[in-house]
């Protein structure tokens, strides 16, 4: 399970650099990107996801609303176990299992501070708006297939590795059923009495030093 929650914050994590890079990049030559026309409001899909190297797999739900929220609920065995939400003020990370909790604003995440990473950016990541992914600086966030939503493209296949001198961490994810409901909620809520509240950047470093 610990696994499992070092998943969600390598999502945040991996998804910072690859976005922090192609933000830094605005002045580079042109890649392809995907249209905007017959944009969807949203995208709501079931995942996959397989962390690399190990046997470790777990499923649950992607759900978009444009402009508004970036949500992922991963579940094993039938139990609803971490949620990371993106929305444009903060970031929420949730572990179910172990009972505790990241809520903060972008600029208090050094991760994403650094890099000047807000919601524009990390949404652009997961609705595959640079069509070609990123592959730099240690760093590969690849769309290996794409479905599509009101004929637009949207990855459904996604393939993330960091290296470091020393090994290689990340994880596959794949989305099935790729549809636009919106009879969902788009803020999660919490009874934060019930859980601990944790601080990100402890738990970024906890994360690298792995």
């Amino acid at each position: 399970m610990r696994k499992i929650y070092y998943l969600l914050l390598a999502i945040l994590l991996l998804a910072s650099c690859s976005a922090g890079r192609n933000a830094a990049r605005h002045d580079a030559p042109a890649t392809e990107t995907a249209s905007t026309e017959n944009l969807p409001e949203a995208v709501t899909a079931r995942i996959g996801m397989s962390v690399y190297d190990s046997d470790l797999t777990c499923s649950g739900k992607l759900r978009m609303l444009r402009d508004d929220v970036v949500q992922l609920n991963l579940v094993f065995l039938g139990m609803n176990i971490g949620t990371l939400e993106f929305v444009p003020d903060t970031v929420l990370l949730i572990d179910r299992v172990n009972k505790q909790y990241v809520r903060a604003r972008y600029d208090d995440i050094d991760a994403l501070r650094e890099r000047h990473i807000r919601f524009p950016e990390l949404q652009a990541l997961f609705w595959g708006e640079n069509m070609n992914g990123r592959d730099e600086g240690g760093l590969s966030w690849t769309y290996k297939a794409f479905g599509k939503v009101n004929r637009h493209k949207i990855p459904s296949a996604h393939q993330v590795r960091f290296n470091t001198e020393t090994q290689t961490a990340g994880f596959d994810m794949e989305l099935t059923e790729i549809g636009n409901d919106r009879n969902w909620p788009v803020r999660t809520t919490l009874n934060e009495s019930e859980y601990t509240r944790r601080n990100a950047n402890a738990l970024f470093k906890a994360l690298i030093s792995m």
